[in-house]
């Protein structure tokens, strides 16, 4: 099934519609987070929560706070673009029987946010890489606040980034094997025998960094043919989420203007 919501936000509340115009949900602009800064709970107001949580609540009221995540001060991409993904799963998926299906359903979203032009460039990019990366519901479409996402430019820079990492370890571990079998093979092996476990370690060493060279090399080349599909601040984040284990340095030399948010919303 293929849904198509539109999400309007504003200082005091979050509206869902549904493409006939009807309200599926209005909550407060309120998300609970948890000491963690993960999200306990969206739309709950202090008051509702300590009535529904009566019987726990002295327990945890010092471990959550209450924020606006869409405010301009304190707009927090990754996060407010999970409680949005959230709602809209809980909008189309209101019954325990849908929430059970298998198969995620297709959703186009159409976000409108009270000031979110004066957001800084790099947290509206931020959000609107976060909005589609979710694992509740498959989104189709993004457009935000009428400017559409391009979100197969982001896929396609997504998935060059994981089958390229890939394929250059690939590469080096079928390159360090036929290495070590030449090194080491009992017939052809140019190591004299007292030698071997000192090779060994030195073998060792120079095949890590050879990986690790590589890997950068790989980013570099990545980061250079994908710049026309994504921005820097995304193209950072695509590496990041997929753990090259590049020390900060050399990720601020590939991207100059580093990043403050990334991964924490």
């Amino acid at each position: 099934m293929i849904y198509s919501l539109t999400i309007n936000i504003d200082s005091e509340k979050i509206v869902i519609l549904s493409e006939d115009g009807s309200k599926l949900t209005e909550v407060p602009n309120i998300v609970a987070l948890d000491n963690n800064d993960k999200i306990a709970s969206v739309g709950d107001t202090q008051e509702s929560l300590q009535e529904n949580l009566s019987e726990n609540w002295e327990k945890i009221k010092t471990k959550i706070r209450f924020c606006n995540l869409f405010s301009q001060d304190g707009f927090r991409p990754e996060l407010g673009a999970s409680a949005i993904n959230l709602l809209a799963y809980l909008a189309t998926h209101a019954t325990p029987e849908s929430q059970k299906r298998w198969v995620k359903d297709s959703t186009n979203l159409k976000i409108k946010i009270l000031g979110y032009e004066k957001i800084s460039t790099g947290d509206k990019e931020l959000f609107e890489y976060y909005i589609q990366e979710t694992g509740l519901i498959r989104i189709k479409s993004v457009s935000v606040n009428n400017q559409a996402t391009s979100l197969d430019k982001i896929r396609l820079a997504e998935w060059s980034a994981k089958f390229g990492i890939l394929a250059s370890y690939m590469f080096m571990f079928l390159l360090a094997s036929y290495l070590s079998v030449f090194f080491w093979g009992e017939r052809y092996s140019p190591i004299p025998k007292d030698e071997v476990l000192s090779f060994f370690v030195v073998f060792m060493i120079a095949v890590f960094l050879l990986i690790y060279f590589t890997g950068f090399i790989f980013i570099v080349f990545w980061k250079f043919a994908t710049r026309n599909l994504v921005s820097n601040t995304i193209s950072r984040v695509i590496i990041e989420k997929n753990k090259m284990g590049l020390p900060k340095f050399l990720m601020n030399l590939l991207w100059q203007n580093p990043l403050s948010k990334v991964g924490g919303g």
